[in-house]
């Protein structure tokens, strides 16, 4: 039997015309619609209804998946952050790399438009394209050379000559032995009296005999005809009150005017001279008597003396009292420079080189005397005496000097330069006024302080009774400061020869007094 359509509307199915079986127990509500959702959301009329645990369920993998996409998109976000720090890493490393070779390149752009700067307004006359080179005397021009003659190996050169007729000195002798003297203590029709300055330049050497003294220059002397050409340097470092300046093809040379002249009408000079007087030994000083019990004869000029060395130091007598006895005689210091060039040719080492130190140098006399000396002092049971100092550069002492002077500086940041600088001679001297660069010099102590305290030593002592015995002096007596112009220092010791010092210690004077009374008739 067929449903009629009026069952079908109300809802109702039949079987064979009967109602269905289980319709009586179907749950009822009341309300159909409320059946079609599960847990406040629209379902599917076919999907069969949750139960409460069912639900829960689902809403539990719901929060889980939440829970995970929540936490894979933090991760990815993560993950993005990582790689865009990263990146930025790498930007900024290729950002520094590029600059870096960008501040290379920039420096060596630099490096190479100073170096033309400094090319073209500092080039030597063998690059200029003019081939003369203008002397000027007073503000004069007195002559224009050729480069070849005037400038060589990196040296200017000037024409002696010009200088002695500007100066009005005298000349003596043939071109090649050529003597130039100043005209105030020389006769005008002679060689002289034998009293007056004189200068000599041997041809081929570069050497000057200056009063009877070798003063080494930067260049070799030549004779250009008749003509004596030397290197410039000789009126820097010999001749005083004139002034020299070198700008590119000129050369300046010109008196000092008179400071102290009051007569403004008329311009006076400062009377020209040589740095280096004459060292002749006369007879005004002294012979002395004070001297060691006698132990080896000796003596000069007719006076007897004995000496007593515990060592056999016959072989090391010649050094310690040398025949040419005025060959070591030299003064240095700030009125009688050395050039810097100057050095001895004759170095030896100095085994007693204080440990931690370079190995120091002196030259052949003065060291084989200083070996007697300390072998002397170590049977006197004095062991620890080391050398800190011998022979110095021209260079050398230029860095010690500007070093010395930061110090001062850097110490008190109040002072200037300047007066850094006075204060540093107080303990050492500029480049060229030090006698180390002698190799006749050295400083020698118990250790490395440098500290006055050494004068209270038995070994200093011993050096002041002894020293000269060896041909050493001290060389800046506490009491002689205002002569020397350097402070007290017991470590420094001169050597001079035995026959000076023997004078020197006998009369308690120092070297600069010694040398001025053998220069006094």
């Amino acid at each position: 039997m067929q449903n009629t359509p009026r069952q079908r509307q109300n809802g109702q199915r039949t079987t064979n015309g009967r109602q269905p079986a289980n319709s009586s127990s179907r749950p009822n509500n009341g309300n159909r619609a409320n059946n079609a959702y599960a847990g406040g959301q629209r379902s599917d009329l076919r999907r069969p209804r949750m139960t409460e645990e069912e639900y829960r369920a689902y809403q539990a993998r719901q929060r889980a998946y939440a829970e995970s996409r929540r936490r894979e998109e933090q991760v990815e976000k993560m993950r993005q952050k990582q790689a865009k720090k990263k990146q930025r890493a790498r930007d900024r490393q290729i950002f520094l790399g590029r600059l870096a070779v960008f501040g290379v390149v920039f420096a060596i752009i630099v490096l190479l438009v100073c170096g033309l700067i400094w090319i073209l307004f500092n080039h030597t006359p063998d690059a200029v394209e003019e081939t003369k080179i203008t002397y000027t005397y007073g503000g004069a021009q007195v002559r224009k050379a050729d480069f070849e003659t005037a400038y060589e190996n990196g040296v200017y050169y000037f024409c002696f000559n010009d200088l002695a007729a500007y100066l009005g000195m005298a000349e003596t002798g043939s071109a090649a032995e050529r003597r130039f003297l100043f005209k105030e203590s020389a006769a005008d029709d002679s060689d002289g009296t034998g009293e007056e300055e004189y200068v000599s330049f041997p041809t081929g050497e570069n050497t000057a005999v200056v009063n009877g003294q070798e003063v080494h220059l930067d260049g070799t002397n030549k004779l250009v005809g008749e003509e004596v050409w030397i290197s410039i340097d000789f009126i820097s470092d010999v001749m005083e009150n004139i002034s020299l300046k070198t700008d590119k093809n000129t050369v300046s040379i010109a008196k000092i005017a008179d400071p102290d002249n009051t007569d403004t009408s008329t311009l006076q000079y400062l009377d020209a001279s040589f740095r280096l007087k004459s060292n002749e030994p006369l007879e005004t000083v002294d012979e002395g008597s004070s001297y060691l019990p006698g132990q080896i004869t000796g003596g000069e000029d007719g006076e007897e003396y004995t000496i007593e060395f515990v060592n056999d130091l016959s072989a090391y007598e010649e050094y310690m009292n040398p025949a040419d006895r005025d060959s070591y005689l030299m003064l240095v210091n700030t009125k009688n420079t050395l050039t810097s060039s100057y050095e001895p040719t004759d170095l030896m080492d100095v085994a007693a080189t204080a440990s931690g130190r370079s190995m120091q140098t002196l030259r052949e006399y003065p060291c084989k005397a200083l070996e007697a000396l300390l072998l002397e002092m170590a049977s006197a049971g004095f062991t620890t005496m080391q050398v800190n100092s011998g022979f110095r550069t021209y260079n050398y002492q230029a860095i010690l000097f500007e070093t010395y002077t930061n110090n001062e500086m850097t110490a008190d940041p109040n002072l200037s330069r300047e007066q850094a600088e006075q204060i540093v001679l107080t303990y050492s001297t500029r480049p060229g006024t030090s006698e180390h660069q002698t190799g006749l010099a050295v400083d020698m102590a118990t250790d490395a302080s440098f500290s006055t305290d050494f004068q209270f030593s038995d070994e200093y002592e011993w050096l002041m009774e002894n020293a000269w015995k060896f041909g050493f002096v001290l060389r800046f007596p506490a009491d002689k400061t205002h002569l020397t112009t350097i402070s007290f220092e017991p470590w420094h010791w001169r050597y001079v020869g035995r026959y000076h010092a023997k004078k020197i210690h006998d009369s308690g004077v120092c070297l600069e007094e010694y040398i001025a009374a053998l220069s006094v008739e």
